[in-house]
């Protein structure tokens, strides 16, 4: 759901999703084709899950970065990659794990 989604009403046990950003490091695609010790991208979020009361149910800091090859962009797909493993592999309160999930 986007922020605003007036369908959000009809989720009970609706969870937002917060970040915040730690830090960020601009990389290179030039310097990452060229070498593989330089160029890097790096990005760090704080995420929080909160109920609809403000509670925090999950607190994490998770990081995505592009080291060798791929756009700047690519970061952020493994940012978001990386926040959507660590919410599945939680255990929240009032659930149970995913399925497949250790």
């Amino acid at each position: 759901m986007r922020s605003g989604d007036r369908h959000a009403e009809a989720i009970p046990r609706l969870l937002t999703l917060r970040t915040t950003v730690e830090s960020y490091t601009p990389g290179s695609e030039t310097k990452r084709a060229v070498t593989t010790v330089a160029g890097a991208t790096k990005l760090k979020v704080r995420i929080e899950l909160c109920t609809r009361q403000g509670q925090v149910v999950l607190e994490r800091e998770v990081e995505g970065n592009v080291r060798l090859f791929g756009g700047n962009l690519r970061a952020t797909q493994n940012l978001a990659r990386k926040v959507a493993d660590t919410i599945k592999q939680s255990t929240l309160p009032g659930s149970t794990p995913s399925p497949g999930v250790q």
